[in-house]
């Protein structure tokens, strides 16, 4: 091996492999922008497809680790594809007409804006994937398993609301949620929410088009007690800032560990109030960019969507 290395460097005077050698190339150029072509017209063609459809039209066999290969000469992989919840044509239409007037607003108008939401935690057990790290034999070791138990061990709905001033009141729910109930929570909280908050008149109101938000019960209590409401996109959960409050204060709940529903309403409760003002103002001063996003992805779901929103009403946050 040495002796053949220093012939051909003593020959060639270059050690590396000599351009033209080795096994030939089974695609043509052609063949090979063909290739790439169908799976960048179609993302989810499979290699598989690609084969069957080369040896139909020009008869040409070939594998699928060649398709694979030619794939990752432009800088395609295969990976698991991102979930996000299906926009419309008509929503996709109406979130950048939204995006784009609002990026008109001048940079403070965000600070008035009052968010709002519902958000469901769960006390136990998620249905998500977990990884651990572990070798063939401890499959069901119990350090190497992810405990579950039956119907989640219990879950707490809230109803919450935040500007850069502040967080307002967070209501915990107690019963299903109906256009009355929603009423009555808009009643006992935003009001003095709004008061906390020393907003006096000069603030928006936001809540997604959700069926209960919008029915003519709401909005009527609404404009009797002279709450502006931001005019909303559907389909948006990623233009709403509280989605990312939601994560923070997932976070916090979770490092104690609450045993049961009550201690998880009790925690949750305390670690919204002391949710401080930078990280407020900071979710709020990146509204104009989840703006500009929204506008770059041509209306579709931007990467401020979250997974938990997929054909949910309220996000599912679980404490292992």
């Amino acid at each position: 091996m040495v002796r053949s290395m220093i012939n051909k460097c003593k020959n060639t005077k270059c050690i590396g492999n000599i351009f033209g050698r080795g096994r030939k190339r089974k695609t043509t150029t052609t063949t090979d922008r063909l290739i790439q072509r169908k799976l960048k017209i179609d993302r989810r063609k499979s290699a598989r497809s690609v084969t069957s459809e080369l040896e139909k039209e020009l008869g040409i066999v070939i594998s699928q680790s060649t398709v694979r290969r030619r794939a990752h000469e432009i800088g395609l992989f295969g990976r698991v594809a991102r979930k996000k919840p299906y926009v419309s044509k008509m929503n996709r239409v109406k979130r950048l007409k939204y995006a784009k007037e609002m990026l008109g607003k001048p940079f403070d108008y965000w600070d008035t804006v009052v968010w709002s939401d519902e958000s469901k935690f769960n006390l136990f057990g998620s249905d998500g994937k977990g990884v651990v790290w572990r070798s063939r034999k401890e499959e069901f070791d119990p350090k190497c398993t992810l405990p579950t138990v039956k119907y989640g061990g219990g879950s707490v709905i809230v109803w919450g609301c935040f500007t850069e001033k502040g967080v307002g009141k967070l209501y915990i729910l107690d019963r299903i949620m109906d256009r009355f109930y929603y009423r009555e929570i808009l009643k006992k909280n935003l009001i003095p929410s709004i008061q906390q908050l020393s907003l006096g008149t000069n603030f928006t109101f936001m809540h997604d088009n959700d069926p209960k938000h919008t029915l003519a019960l709401v909005r009527s209590w609404l404009r009797n007690n002279g709450v502006r409401v931001l005019q909303w996109p559907s389909s948006s959960p990623d233009l709403n800032p509280i989605e990312h409050l939601w994560d923070v204060l997932e976070d916090r709940v979770k490092k104690r560990q609450p045993k049961n529903k009550a201690e998880l309403a009790l925690h949750l409760v305390e670690e919204w109030n002391k949710i401080e003002l930078p990280v407020l103002a900071k979710l709020v001063g990146l509204v104009p960019s989840r703006l500009n996003e929204c506008i770059k992805m041509k209306g579709y779901s931007t990467r401020y969507q979250t997974l938990g929103h997929l054909y949910l009403r309220c996000r599912k946050r679980c404490f292992p």
